[in-house]
């Protein structure tokens, strides 16, 4: 698993699990560093994926995979700083 993700605190949503099956397909089988795992969502779009961190990090690349032969068709990626002060 990428440092960034084991070196800062981050809180993550996602749009569905599969038949909302957490035990099988939640959301943190996308971080559990199994590639024999992974997050499962419903049919249907849209779907996605919100990773919010606890403080402002850094980021200078990242990498989706999609397993089972599945792929998104239409991708967006939006980072967004804010501050709550």
């Amino acid at each position: 698993m990428p440092a960034l993700l084991t070196e800062n605190n981050f809180e993550c949503r996602v749009s569905s699990v599969l038949n909302k099956n957490v035990q099988s397909y939640g959301k943190t089988y996308m971080f559990d560093n199994c590639s024999e795992t992974c997050w499962n969502s419903d049919a249907g779009s849209p779907q996605w994926v919100l990773i919010s961190f606890e403080n402002e990090c850094g980021l200078s690349s990242f990498e989706v995979e999609f397993q089972g032969g599945f792929a998104g068709k239409n991708c967006h990626i939006e980072a967004v700083s804010v501050w709550i002060g």
